[in-house]
Order: structure tokens, then sequence, then C-alpha cells
């Protein structure tokens, strides 16, 4: 099989077994770390003002990565010394946040950042692993190792046939292979001689055609090119025209059935051209993938989530409710008009908050008379349908709001939130939409619309997880359940 460290980790788990440990999202680890550091703040030397920020939290979770993943323990950090009153007062908050949140993850059996630890641990009282015994292992693609991944090949190397690690290298060039260099020195500190250098001096080509092996070494020596066999230059007089010429090409090779999609790769210039990319390949009707992160945000459902709480926490204003509306979550296809109507009428008579819940400020419109006097006149025949679509989503929301403030846990916010998903339909909704795009052959939104709602239930595991039975005040929850959507983005690999 083909694995990554961490896939390779969980097959060998998968043979042996692993105690069950809690597993935590990055922003469930983002969340665990605002708790920890909201708790510690009192005690804090330095970074008293800086805890309360969800930001502060991620920067402090990549330091931690960092210690995991390099084997840096607490007491390390504990004996650095510095004459500068400041930086000695990080380091004392940080080697603090750092013992507390390792008693943290053991006391809630959270699941290590680096997993590799576990692993050498549990492989240690196995000795006697299947897959492991008489395996080839060969490890390509890498330049570097982390520390942890060096103790992890040296640990395998005695339990495995043979390991065979392939790094890019010229022997003349030590600067541009430097970090090469290092890994080699390091594998020869931990294993020895059992270390054994194998020199491959053949050339490999990609391609058989002059063109495209000079365009090759044209990028890897600044050789100038002689030859074009295998490449063909086409001019186009705007990206537009550039893209559409680039489709009808994919149509032409792809007519015959000898050439399928994913034997075509397409290199853009800069993200400008991704949006041409999906309106005329939409056109074309050519199943495509764009290698570049994007975030969940962008979906529907998280937005009306994070809308929905965010007009909590704004107590009906009108943009946070908007936002919510225009979603269409709470409504159907048949009320879609109401929608702009409502916003018209709010935004012309410049209601928000409270003044949304009155109908007499929604049924009287006020005009000129034929003497130029301006008088009301009452319209409530006219916008009876009106008032009551929005009453019956406001008091759908008031319901919802109401629950929040009774609440004093965030077991009971996400049970709220949970169960106001399923009262409304909501997540038969998500479903039905799942099943219309997979119907409609559009995987690709079928798969961001699927992860979209998982990613929204890990984040109430993780939160579950996190806090517990813990009394949490209702913004401490909304923030850093707000960042994990914000910054969750869609694997569409």
């Amino acid at each position: 099989g083909v694995f990554s460290f961490q896939r390779f980790i969980w097959h060998i788990f998968n043979e042996i077994g692993h105690g069950s440990r809690e597993t935590l999202s990055e922003s469930g680890q983002v969340m665990l770390l605002h708790k920890i550091m909201n708790d510690m703040k009192p005690g804090f030397k330095y970074y008293q003002d800086s805890s309360q920020y969800i930001k502060f939290s991620k920067k402090v979770l990549d330091m931690l990565k960092e210690f995991r993943t390099y084997q840096v323990t607490a007491d390390d950090i504990g004996l650095v010394t510095s004459e500068k009153e400041r930086y000695q007062d990080k380091l004392y908050d940080l080697t603090h946040i750092y013992k507390y949140w390792l008693e943290q993850i053991e006391l809630h059996n959270i699941e290590d950042l680096n997993i590799i630890n576990t692993f050498m641990d549990v492989l240690d009282l196995h000795p006697d692993v299947k897959s492991l015994k008489d395996a080839v292992i060969y490890i390509d693609g890498f330049h570097n190792f982390t520390e942890s991944e060096f103790q992890l090949i040296a640990r395998l190397s005695k339990r495995v046939k043979t390991i065979n690690v392939l790094l890019t290298h010229k022997g003349e060039n030590k600067t541009l292979f430097r970090k090469t260099d290092a890994s080699i020195e390091r594998l020869q500190e931990l294993l020895g001689s059992a270390v054994k250098i194998v020199h491959f001096e053949d050339q490999f080509r990609r391609s058989g055609k002059m063109g495209l092996i000079q365009l090759e070494e044209y990028f890897s020596d600044n050789r100038p090119m002689t030859l074009y066999d295998g490449i063909k230059i086409t001019e186009s007089p705007n990206i537009i025209d550039e893209v559409t010429n680039v489709a009808r090409e994919i149509e032409r090779l792809t007519a015959d059935g000898d050439v399928n999609y994913n034997d075509i790769g397409i290199l853009y210039r800069d993200q400008g051209y991704i949006q041409h990319i999906h309106s005329i390949f939409r056109r074309f009707d050519i199943s495509y993938h764009v290698d570049c992160k994007v975030p969940m945000y962008s979906h529907p459902f998280i937005r009306f989530i994070v809308a929905v709480l965010e007009c909590y926490m704004r107590k009906f204003d009108f943009t946070a409710l908007m936002d919510v509306l225009k979603t269409e979550y709470l409504t159907d296809d048949t009320e879609r008009d109401f929608i702009f109507q409502f916003e018209n009428f709010a935004l012309e008579r410049g209601l928000t908050r409270s003044a949304l819940f009155k109908d007499e400020l929604f049924t009287v419109r006020k005009i000129r008379s034929a003497e130029g006097q301006i008088i009301e006149k009452d319209v409530t025949e006219e916008v009876r349908d009106l008032l009551d679509f929005k009453n019956k989503v406001l008091t759908q929301l008031s319901d919802l709001f109401n629950r929040f403030d009774e609440a004093a846990t965030v077991k009971e916010y996400i049970t709220i939130i949970h169960g106001f998903i399923t009262e409304h339909g909501i997540d038969a909704r998500i479903e039905a939409e799942i099943g219309h795009l997979e119907e409609m052959d559009a995987i690709i939104k079928r798969d961001e619309t699927e992860q979209a709602y998982n990613q929204f239930i890990r984040l109430m595991d993780d939160a579950y997880i996190v806090f517990k039975e813990d009394a949490v005040t209702f913004d401490i929850f909304y923030e850093t359940f707000k960042d994990g959507l914000l910054n969750a983005e869609f694997n569409l690999l």
C-alpha cells in the first residue's frame, strides 16, 4: 500500500488494536487551548491580555505542534533562561501552558498532537506485528524529516526487513541539498553502519519528446531551448479565450475515449484563472478538480449556522437576521419573495432588533395627499402574508434564543442547536440536497455539502469533549465554535 506516516500508523493500529482515545480536530484543539488559557489567565506573567483572543490560541497550538513534533518537553523550555525579563516571563507562561495542556489531554483521554510518539510507545508493547515482519518499506517524496519521524524510522528499522529512503541529491551542490545532507547525517547518527548509501547515476526522462526534455532542462539548468517537439503554443487575446481554447482541446482529446479527464493536468498562472475555469468548464460539461484550499464558509449551511449564532449575539440585528434568511434553510422556495419584501420594508423604515417584532411599523405607509400633506395609510391587508412570514421566522429564532438564555453549559448549547436543526427539518433538507446533487452528478457540490454538515457535527463533538458539563458563558462557546466553522476547509482531493 501507499501511506503517509499517519496512515501507516493507523494501518498498524487497526491490526494490533489501540486503546480508544478522543481525537480532536484542529478546531477542537484550539477550543481546548482557549479554555485552558482562560482558566490560567490570573497566573500569567506576560500573556494575560493575549489569552482572551482566539487567534492567540491558534499561535500557541502551532508552537505545541512544533514542540511535540521535535520532541521538546516542557522541562526543556523551562531550562531556557534570558536576562530580558519580558522574554523570561513569556517562557514561564509557555512552560505552564504546555504542562497544563499535557495534564488536560491525559485527564480527558485526548490523542496527542503528534501520534508518532503514541505509536512508538504502543509498538514497544507488541513485539510481534504481522504487517511488519519481513516488510520492505520505501520512503519517498521527502527531503528532510522531523525528529519524531527520524526516531520512528530508527524504531522500525529494528522490526522490518529493510527500509529504503529515497532522497534527491547532487554531490557537487552542498548548499542546495543541505537538508538532504542533514537527513543522511541524522540517520547515520541513529543507525550507524546500518546505513548504506546507493547512488543512482541514470538520468530519468519524463518524456521521450525532445521538446519536453529541453523544457525540463530549461527549468532545472536554465539551458536554452532549440526544439519544440511535444509542445504546442496557442496565443489568446485574454483569459476567457485562453481557458475556452483549453476546454476545446480537452474536448477534442477525450472525444474518442483514448484520453480520460484524469490524464490531463492544467497549470494556471494565478488565482484569477479559477473563476473562469469554473464557469467555462461547466459550460463544456468537463469534470475537473482545482487543487486549492476552499473555505467551508463558502457553503450556505455553514453560513447559516454562523449567522444564527451571530443573530443571537447581536440581539436580532437586521444584517445578521438577513444573513440567516438568505441561506433559505428556514424558508421554502415559495417564500423567497417574502425575504426580499421583508428586507425592503425594514431598510425603508430603518428597522432593526426589537422594532422588527412590531407589526404596526410594517402596516403603515406614508404617502403624500393631493394637498401635498404626508398622511399615513393602513396597509395591513396588503402585507398580511408578509407579516405571517416575518412572525413565523422571528418566533422560530426567538424560541431558540430563549433556550440559549436558560442554558449554562456547552452540552446544553449543542443539544439546543442540534434540536433546532432537527425540529425544523434542516438535517433532512441537507440529506435531500446531497441525494439530489448525486443524481445530478454534481460530485464536488455533493462532497462539499456532506463535509460541511459533518464538520458541524464534528465541532459539536469537539466542544463536548473539551468543555463536558462545565459551566461556560455563551460568549466563549460562540467564539470558539464560530472560529472552527470559519477556518474549516474542504478536502476535495
